[in-house]
Formats: C-alpha cells, structure tokens, sequence
C-alpha cells in the first residue's frame, strides 16, 4: 500500500478491487497492483454482489451444515444396519458352524473370518473417510458463518473488503461441496458376506457328524428335502426338522379325492422345489404349498400313461416318468413332463424291458438317473441298476442278478447317497444292502424288520436313511455315520399305495 494508506483506510476512495490479493484499492496504492487484476467495485459484477448476498450465502451455510450433520448420521445409522449387524450375525454362524467341527479346521476358521473381516474393514474405513470430509465442512462452514458475521459489523469504511474476500471465499466453498456433494454423501456400501463359507458348507456338510434332528444342507438344492408327503385316506406331510409334525393338507374337488382318478402308488408322487405332482393314466395333479392350492391337468393327444409310473424331478425343468401299468400290460415308455411350460413330451425314450414300479436315483449335478429294477410281465421281479444319461439320452446297464451272484432278490426300494457313492436297497423280506459304484460290490446289512412286504419305501435325509413299512407302523432309520439302525418312538408315517415321497417345500 501507499505511504499513509491503511488496511480500511486510505487516503483517498478505495474504488478499486485486486482480485489477486483481494484488497481495495485508492488511487494513491494502485501503483503497487499494476501487475494484477483490478477491477472497479461499482461496476464489476462479482463484487458488487459479495456486498449484497452476504444474507444468502449465511442461509446457503446453514443448510450445509444441516444437511452434512443429517448425512452424517445416515451414514453411521446406515453401517450400523447393513454392515454391522449383519457382520455380527454372519461371525457369530460361523462361529457356530465351526464349533461343531474338529480342531484341524481352525485354519478354515480363521481364513473365512479374514475374509469376512477385510469386507467389514473396507466399509468402515469407508464411513471414517466420508465422516472426515463431512467434519471438515462443518468446521469450515461454522468458521465462514463466524468471519461473515465480523465482518459485517465492520463500519470502518464503506466498502468492506473483508466482506468481499470472505463472500468469494464462501462461494468457492460451496462450489466447491456442491462438485463433490455426491462423493462425500454416498451411502456405505451393503455388506459382503463371506462368499466362500457356502461352498465350503457343502463341501464338507455331507461328513458333519449328525446330531439328533439336526439338519446337514445336502451338496445341491433339489437334495435338502425336509417333509415326508403321504397320500392315504387323506393328504399328509410330516416335516423332519421339526420332530415329524404332522399337518393335514386339504384336497379340494371330487376328481382330486376320488380313487377313479387317482390311484398312483410309490414314486408316483413327486416334489420339484415349488409344486408337489402327482402323475396317473392321462392326468396329473400340481398342489402348491406356497399358496395351498390344487391344480389338475389333463394330458394331450390321447396318452395314456396307466397306473405304477415312476417318477423324478431331475433338478431343473423336467420331471422324467418311467415304464408303468395301462390295463395290467407293462411299458417301457420313458417320458418327461415340463414343469416350467407344463408340456409334455410322450416317448422321449424307452426302457431296455417294460416294467413298473422301477425306483429312479437322481445323481446331484451329473444329469444322470440309476434305475433300479422294477416288475416285468415275464419274471415278475427283474433285478438289476441301470444309468440313465440325460445329456446323451442313452442307458447303460450296470448290474444284473446274473452278472452279480450276491445280486440282492426282489428289490423294491432304494436311496442314493452321494458323498458315499453309493446305493442302498430293500428287498421283497426285508433285506438291507449297500452296493458300491466304485467297486461294484453288495454289502448285506442287517435288517430291523423281517416280514415281507411289497410296499416298503426307503426315503433318505441328512444322512439318515429311513424304512417306512406299509400301513400305520413304527419308523425305523439308519444312520449313514454309525452304520446301525434304530427305532423311532411314538413315531409313525402313514404308508398306503397311494403314494409316499420327500420333498423340499
């Protein structure tokens, strides 16, 4: 400045603005600033409007300031429910999970808990980041508020140079939030679980040891059933987490009650992950638990598909329905049925002989089918295990009672077990046996029951395979683990020939 000029006091009017060192400016100390950008305060724009929105810009402040400290807690309320908690709750699963578990997987345990630890960690450094800025802004904008305020209670000089510098300051500021509003109020992202905790779930739920009505997750979805289905004098379905309670399921419409139409019996009645299906001569039956409702269709172009079909879901959009009865003559028609369009495709194969009442094992993940012996016209009972590839639609035969000499008789049921690779089958007396793919060879197994009976099903469930006798009779189940079976009591599922089945919904 001039000799004798002062900041707010000069020797003559300060009419004049350096925009570099935001200073008024008299005649007597333009001379310094003749390098800079000057500018007259009566006629320059930005100036003459820092004097005047000195009230504006105050309220634009405040509502920063509101808004940042609204946003602040959004952001701390919104980690707290979508990363803290669910954090907490998914360490404390798998701090449950492997409880239960041998010391050795401790590595796992760490490993996962890492993993879920480094997600958690992003989030949170996340919050202390956007929380800083938004900090720095209120701190910022209080002292602007602060500045503003002084200033304007300066009467020194009529043109306030303090006032213009804090104005254009203030309106950088804002311009400023105002360009990186949406970085700074982001919301914490959504929690990250730990992705591979589900697959090491499966990959090892198959050799969890089984506790008492404890249920293991099978390896594929269509597997984890839960209830037992049964279609007696009534429809049924007892559910095996919850110590088989018992719930009785209405059937509506005399051609869904009536035997004339329907008179399925064992694999007849199937559940896919949505619907239960029921499968007899030309119609079949679609009940929805979801919504309690019945459905019957009718198939098309005349066919009639008779009585003692076997039937499976194969995990996707088909179920598959094998051999059966029309007018007491066997077929070996190998059908499929479209859950999803509900069509039908007649034929799409055949059986290596006519039969009935054949058991299908559906191998998780494989697309392929064992087919495990069934009634022949000719010799009554045909023992034998074929596969079913569904990808190449072709059948390879597997064993035979003759090609086997400890080839189990009279094989009326049987269940897959994968994570043994192996079959488990009931004969005609009651009979136990386990057939090893690998190795090809039957084991004999020690039978709870010894009478004989044509209509006993197996049905398998977390690790536990349980024998269902004919008629209103006590459970026997034989655990996969201890390899001996026992008897439930006070315990018993209705078995008629209407149909029995497992299903997930």
């Amino acid at each position: 400045m001039a000799e004798g000029c002062k900041k707010n006091q000069h020797l003559r009017a300060a009419e004049m603005y350096c925009k570099d060192c935001f200073q008024l400016l008299c005649l007597k100390c333009l001379k310094q600033h003749s390098t800079h950008f000057i500018v007259d305060v009566h006629e320059d724009e930005e100036v003459k409007s820092c004097l005047e929105d000195t009230h504006l810009l105050e309220e634009q402040l405040k509502k920063l300031i509101t808004s940042s400290q609204d946003q602040r807690e959004s952001n701390i309320q919104s980690f707290n429910d979508i990363t803290l908690e669910p954090f907490q709750k998914e360490t404390d699963k798998i701090s449950v999970f492997f409880r239960n578990l041998h010391d050795s997987l401790h590595v796992k345990e760490v490993e996962l808990k890492r993993e879920l630890k480094s997600y958690f960690d992003d989030n949170q450094e996340n919050l202390i980041l956007c929380n800083s800025k938004l900090d720095d802004n209120l701190v910022k904008s209080q002292n602007l508020i602060q500045a503003l305020t002084t200033a304007k209670q300066d009467t020194t000089s009529t043109l306030n140079e303090s006032l213009i510098k804090l104005s254009m300051e203030t309106k950088k500021f804002l311009a400023a939030t105002s360009s990186n509003g949406e970085e700074l109020n982001k919301n914490i992202n959504y929690f990250h679980g730990a992705s591979s905790l589900n697959a090491f779930d499966e990959l090892i739920g198959s050799f969890t040891i089984k506790k008492r009505r404890a249920y293991t997750p099978g390896p594929h979805k269509h597997t984890r059933a839960r209830y037992i289905y049964c279609y007696g004098s009534e429809f049924e379905r007892y559910d095996l987490l919850e110590d088989y309670k018992l719930e009785k399921i209405p059937v509506l419409g005399d051609k869904l009650s009536n035997r004339m139409y329907l008179n399925v019996r064992q694999s007849m009645m199937v559940s896919t992950s949505d619907n239960l299906f029921i499968f007899c001569h030309a119609n079949y039956w679609k009940y929805t638990p979801e919504t309690k409702t019945w459905f019957m269709g009718t198939f098309d172009n005349g066919y009639e598909g008779g009585t003692c079909q076997s039937a499976i879901w194969d995990g996707g959009n088909y179920i598959y329905l094998f051999g059966g009865s029309v007018r007491s003559v066997n077929h070996s028609h190998i059908n499929r049925f479209n859950i999803i369009e509900s069509t039908f495709e007649y034929q799409y194969h055949n059986l290596r002989f006519p039969c009935r009442n054949l058991t299908p094992l559906l191998v998780p993940g494989e697309d392929q089918i064992y087919l495990i012996s069934g009634y022949s016209q000719t010799s009554n009972l045909v023992d034998y295990i074929d596969l079913y590839d569904l990808k190449t639609n072709s059948i390879m035969q597997i064993t035979n009672h003759t090609t086997h000499p400890q080839h189990p008789q009279m094989i009326i049921s049987a269940v897959y077990v994968h994570f043994q690779k192996c079959i488990y089958l009931l004969t005609y007396t009651h009979q136990f046996f386990k057939f090893d793919l690998a190795t090809s060879i039957f084991t004999s197994i020690t039978s709870p029951l010894n009478e004989s009976d044509l209509d006993s099903r197996l049905l398998y469930f977390d690790n536990t395979i349980y024998l269902i006798p004919k008629g209103i009779r006590a459970v026997h189940e034989f655990s996969i683990i201890d390899n001996k079976w026992s008897k439930i009591d006070g315990i018993s599922i209705v078995n008629t020939d209407f149909g029995l089945c497992l299903g997930s919904i």
